[in-house]
């Protein structure tokens, strides 16, 4: 017994015979029933468990789901509170039990889960094809049912309770991820732990051992997704059609054809797309439940996007001057060389990174509204944020590109610029297939190179968002609406969040419960000439982030 509660451990196993009675024998001494469930092992599995002290079972089948369905079966004549399913190859901790079994016992959990993902592996316990998929099983699960989870391990404990409401079915390598979507679509309160996943102690993997097991394993839980999508009709929902359009725009932007005309100016398939996609997505922003003032920022976005980059280029025929004499399409402001190119680098100086990419660009317009979606899935971490010096060596390119145009302007594009701007929209495009897995703005983060020369201006310049540590409760709210996933309490403790990396969107000042973060710039130097004229306007709490008005 665990805290008054019947505990029982459930073990398939097949061909486990090495492993199985050690596994058994490590077990705490609090777990009342162990069932060994027999996946129809041609050795001496069996009987090397009930020497350990299990109970043996049978599945009718072969399959890792009917194994855990014939010691389900078994138990429920005596109906434990709490089971734990658990491989026998040694890979799972026995120690971290009681990890799993607290939240349930003190009512917190229906279901918990020992992430993998979370926790430290063993060199050479996964190979890469199993954290692969893995991984695109997940953020399969969130994309159509909004729950992240970060594995699919069979190690896990369930109340009997929520078990029975789940009405497991799965016969095979489903299992797992039948328990979890059913969870999710149930509503059932689910967390995951770190775990500690170990080499297997013996035997030979079922899964992972060989191509085609890693390949029938992956086939089986996609499969099983799909399904259940289809089922819930959830194909239906904003993530798929966001990706669906995603996949689209990709697609479009290989084939990319001219469409049509426009007072001499010609439409191309991916400009319409784009167009057509800010437009759509972004009705859906401004009625999405959202903070005011983010509501206004996406208002901004997608009617500057819209007129500023859609409409006045290819109505107006606007032209901009570039380095060597050249002219190009209105607004040019990322096509360096251009007069624009120069004078938003200035503004970014006075006002901040989030010009551009809080507010204005038009890559940011597409993030912001059809990936919308994704934003929850934001990665995060030490490598990540470490990953993000790698948009300096795009940042490179560029500037040899534009030292190229002071000095040779007139073969510069010949000599870099073609190679720079294919490279670029290459990776922009090809990086909107990993907005599930990394989040809307991964490209932002670690290969925009504007992102990168941005960041570097609003530094030497005048935004920061000032932050008062003896507020901060460390509650971490703020880092988790963090579209560049910014160690902002980090930062808290300094006294400002002032890093190359923070666009400028407003969201951690928004969500602070406390009000310890604040937003200044070179607005604050303008607040009392033009302060309330603004005012007058009900645009004061917009342009003007100060100490007597704050965004939350």
């Amino acid at each position: 017994m665990y805290q008054d509660k019947n505990i029982a451990v459930v073990i398939p196993a097949l061909n486990e015979a090495e492993t199985i009675g050690q596994v058994v024998r490590s077990l705490p001494e609090f777990v009342d029933q162990v069932v060994v469930a027999d996946n129809g092992s041609q050795d001496q599995t069996a009987q090397e468990a009930r020497r350990a002290g299990a109970v043996v079972v049978f599945a009718r089948q072969r399959g890792y789901g009917s194994a855990c369905l014939a010691a389900i079966e078994y138990l429920s004549l005596r109906r434990p509170d709490i089971i734990v399913f658990m491989d026998g190859d040694g890979s799972d901790d026995p120690e971290q039990m009681e990890d799993l079994l607290r939240p349930i016992v003190e009512s917190r959990c229906d279901l918990v889960l020992a992430s993998r993902t979370l926790g430290k592996v063993e060199s050479g316990a996964m190979t890469p094809v199993q954290k692969f998929g893995n991984q695109m099983a997940s953020w399969l699960i969130d994309l159509i049912w909004a729950r992240k989870f970060t594995d699919l391990g069979p190690y896990r404990a369930i109340s009997w309770s929520a078990l029975k409401s789940l009405q497991m079915s799965d016969p095979d390598y489903g299992w797992t991820v039948e328990m979890q979507i059913k969870s999710a679509r149930l509503g059932l309160r689910v967390k995951e732990i770190p775990a500690n996943y170990r080499q297997r102690q013996g035997g030979q993997s079922k899964v992972s051992g060989t191509i085609m097991g890693s390949c029938l394993a992956g086939w089986k839980i996609i499969s099983w997704i799909v399904k259940e999508a289809l089922r819930d009709r959830k194909y239906l929902s904003l993530g798929f059609i966001s990706y669906l359009a995603i996949i689209g725009l990709i697609l479009a932007y290989f084939y990319n054809k001219p469409l049509f005309n426009i007072r001499g100016q010609v439409v191309y398939l991916t400009d319409f797309l784009v167009f057509s996609y800010v437009f759509v997505f972004g009705l859906y922003r401004f009625f999405s439940k959202d903070h005011p003032y983010q509501k206004i920022r996406i208002h901004v976005i997608v009617w500057l996007y819209l007129i500023f980059w859609g409409i006045m280029p290819y109505f107006f025929g606007l032209k901009v001057p570039t380095l060597g004499g050249g002219m190009v399409l209105w607004p040019a402001i990322h096509v360096i060389g251009s007069v624009m190119f120069f004078i938003y680098g200035l503004l970014m100086i006075f006002f901040g990174r989030r010009l551009d990419c809080g507010w204005n660009c038009p890559c940011v317009a597409t993030r912001e509204t059809v990936g919308f979606a994704f934003r929850r899935m934001t990665a995060r971490g030490k490598f990540w944020w470490r990953l993000r010096y790698l948009k300096y060596a795009f940042l490179a390119l560029l500037l040899v590109y534009l030292g190229y145009l002071l000095f040779d302007p007139t073969n510069a594009y010949q000599k870099v610029g073609g190679f720079y701007y294919k490279m670029l929209t290459n990776t922009y495009y090809l990086s909107y297939l990993f907005l599930p897995l990394w989040g809307n703005r991964s490209y932002c983060r670690v290969m925009c190179p504007y992102a990168a020369l941005w960041g570097i201006y609003s530094y030497l310049g005048f935004f920061r968002i000032e932050a008062n540590s003896h507020k901060c409760t460390g509650c971490g709210l703020c880092e988790t609406v963090c579209d560049m996933g910014i160690p902002i309490r980090e930062y808290v403790s300094k006294g400002k969040i002032r890093t190359v990396e923070c666009m400028g969107c407003g969201r951690c000042v928004n969500i602070c419960p406390k009000g310890a973060l604040e937003i200044k710039s070179a607005w604050a130097y303008l607040e009392r000439p033009f302060g309330k004229f603004l005012t007058n306007l009900g645009l004061k709490g917009l342009s003007f982030p100060s100490k007597k008005v704050r965004l939350r």
